[in-house]
């Protein structure tokens, strides 16, 4: 019973040997077999070859294929560290066939003889090679048996060019004293190399975009990728005849029994097929992450897979989103205010059709830097500061708009603003009922109060008989008033500015104020290239000022104000000048501010209103005084270049 407890504890402690290899300070022991141990020791460092992992173990290719050779040559391993080798040569080298580290010769041992362990005759060739070296020589020569075969290959970036002659004059990554140095500076790319410490360190440069390549071994560069995802988008293998790798097991001092072994072993794992799912297990799983035939087959699969299940939720989905932002579009396309989104960044995101049509944009716009593609607007302060503007009146691509902006907050987070925009042409419009229809209603009242004068006078000569003196009374004021009129009306052609000025004549002569247009005067009708409440509201108010000008210096016997217009050279002049010689210094530096007003009475947008609209034409408008004589605005307004119209072809008719 002993015996049998005895035995069970061997085989356990067996297994477990071979599940989780011991180690100590020198190295990590790999396999249970009897007799004195091998000791290991690898010249690459390196990831997927052999590395430490998170616990401590090592791990990588040599380790699973020292496994896979102790199971089938009862062999017991002592696999040294990274930098904890001694002086002290081992019994095997893993990794080139020429088992000498970089910069050393520790170990003495010329020639090396390769043998390949799938050939039946392998153990009588090692004899024979021993047999043929003299006695005294036999430690020195060594057993190299070739498990794998790599080369050298070129990582860039997606879209970078993929020949190495292309590469001259730009940064090349390589690890530091690597054969790929060597090779490179043979080339003559002296000055492109880029060192660093580590294949992981270099792929790491080339993903940050500070060098434009990096040249390093196959399975390592491709290891290293596997690790980090984003890698595989972002960077693309090219395998180029840099340099060439046999990765072999050297066992040295002329061992032939131990080379026997190992040959055989290496023979076996490759029969079971256990060598071929270490290979793919480290390397080929790998080389997935680079775009290989493989990895895209199956990609392109799997997307077909993904689409065809999807395509019909898909289809739903995508048509109620069509018609849920259809109907948006048309809700915000009815709206009389423009409305203008951005993001977070200050990119138009939403604009309907009102917004174009005043800010006169494209829908090119989208995606564009809103302050950029509309100067003035300053959408990136709201977002900034996250506190809205309203009713700012701002003149945007030409348009005098009003502006009202806020911003989008969600959790605390300012993820973007809504600008809407209203045209002060509705403004305008009340200005122009306020200074144009007014002015109607005042110049008919005028008219009936002077009408009704008249027919005063005419009834007192019929009553006292002097018919011939109440037909020549009829006749005078008749032929004035015609007179007058007829002037104005050939003088200025736009019959909105026309009746404005009559009605403002009209109101000077019932305060006995002189008003006079200047007999050269002339302007065409422009109302296809200039508003005509523009030209309304300019002239009404200036008009107006002038007037009440008059009333509050008093109405004396030489009152006089004077209008000319004149539209020459591709602009329209506009003159108004009174004599009562109100204006001074002070009110002339303020003359045009919003609200600004000399008056008792609420007022002070009339003339903020035409500098506006003159700012907005394009013009300019100027005001020129001497206290205690006069006072006279002058307005120069630009005409637009009237746009060519299309035609319809005329078809002639046939009667």
């Amino acid at each position: 019973m002993k015996k049998s407890c005895f035995l069970i504890a061997a085989i356990v402690a067996a297994a477990v040997a071979f599940t989780a290899p011991a180690a100590d300070k020198r190295g990590q022991y790999v396999g249970i077999g009897a007799g004195r141990t091998v000791t290991v020791r690898c010249l690459d460092h390196l990831a997927p070859y052999l590395f430490t992992a998170p616990d401590g173990r090592l791990d990588g290719v040599y380790v699973e294929l020292l496994e896979a050779i102790a199971r089938g040559s009862q062999l017991r391993f002592l696999v040294e560290r990274p930098g904890g080798s001694g002086d002290t040569p081992p019994d095997l080298v893993i990794g080139s066939t020429f088992p000498v580290e970089s910069g050393q010769d520790l170990y003495g041992y010329l020639p090396v003889r390769n043998f390949d362990p799938d050939d039946p005759r392998m153990a009588r060739s090692v004899t024979r090679m021993l047999d043929s070296v003299v006695e005294d020589q036999q430690d020195a020569l060594c057993f190299a048996f070739p498990f794998l075969w790599e080369s050298s290959s070129l990582f860039i970036p997606q879209g970078q060019p993929d020949r190495l002659e292309e590469l001259r004059g730009k940064r090349i990554c390589v690890v530091q004293d690597a054969p790929e140095e060597r090779f490179l500076r043979k080339m003559g790319f002296d000055e492109e190399i880029f060192r660093t410490a580590s294949v992981s360190e270099g792929m790491r440069t080339l993903s940050l975009r500070i060098c434009d390549a990096f040249v390093c071994e196959t399975f390592q560069g491709a290891y290293e990728m596997s690790k980090v995802r984003r890698y595989r988008y972002t960077i693309r293998q090219r395998s180029l005849p840099l340099q060439s790798y046999d990765r072999a097991i050297v066992v040295l001092r002329g061992n032939m029994e131990l080379a026997v072994k190992i040959g055989h072993a290496l023979r076996e794992i490759k029969q079971s097929g256990r060598y071929t799912q270490i290979l793919d297990h480290w390397l080929n799983d790998a080389e997935e992450y680079v775009f290989s035939p493989q990895f895209i087959m199956r990609a392109a699969c799997a997307a077909v897979l993904l689409i065809v299940i999807m395509i019909a939720w898909n289809h739903a989905l995508a048509r109620k989103i069509r018609v849920t932002i259809g109907e948006r579009e048309r809700i915000f396309d009815f709206l009389r205010e423009g409305i203008l989104a951005v993001d977070a960044h200050g990119r138009i995101t939403m604009l309907n059709s009102m917004a174009r049509q005043l800010l006169d944009l494209s829908n090119d716009a989208f995606g564009t830097n809103a302050d950029d593609l509309i100067p003035g607007l300053d959408i990136a302060a709201v977002i900034r500061t996250g506190q809205p503007v309203y009713d700012a009146e701002q003149n945007l691509r030409g348009a005098l708009l009003s502006c009202s902006k806020a911003p989008v907050v969600v959790d605390q987070r300012v993820l973007g603003a809504v600008v809407t925009l209203r045209d002060l042409s509705e403004v305008q419009a009340m200005a122009e009922e306020m200074t144009g229809v007014k002015m109607y209603v005042e110049s008919l009242r005028i008219h009936n109060h002077e009408f009704m004068n008249t027919l005063q006078a005419i009834s007192g000569l019929v009553q006292l008989g002097q018919y011939d003196r109440a037909v020549e009374f009829i006749a005078a004021e008749t032929g004035s008033s015609q007179t007058a009129q007829t002037f104005m009306t050939e003088r200025i052609k736009n019959a909105a500015v026309c009746g404005i000025v009559m009605g403002k004549a009209g109101l000077c002569r019932e305060q006995h104020i002189k008003f006079e247009l200047d007999p050269e005067s002339f302007c065409a009708d422009h109302s296809a290239e200039i508003a005509d409440r523009s030209l309304v509201i300019i002239v009404g108010n200036l008009l107006q000022n002038a007037i009440e000008a008059m009333m509050e210096k008093g109405v004396t016997q030489g009152a006089l104000i004077t209008l000319a217009m004149f539209d020459e050279s591709g602009r329209i002049f506009i003159l108004v000048r009174d004599n009562a010689g109100t204006m001074n210094a002070e009110t002339a530096e303020h003359i045009f501010d919003k609200g600004f007003s000399t008056k008792g009475r609420p007022s002070g947008y009339g003339l903020y209103s035409v500098s506006s609209i003159v700012d907005s034409l394009g013009g300019d408008i100027d005001v020129d005084f001497v206290p205690g004589e006069f006072t006279e605005f002058t307005v120069t307004i630009p005409i637009p270049a009237r746009k060519e119209k299309e035609e319809a072809p005329s078809h002639a008719r046939t009667d």
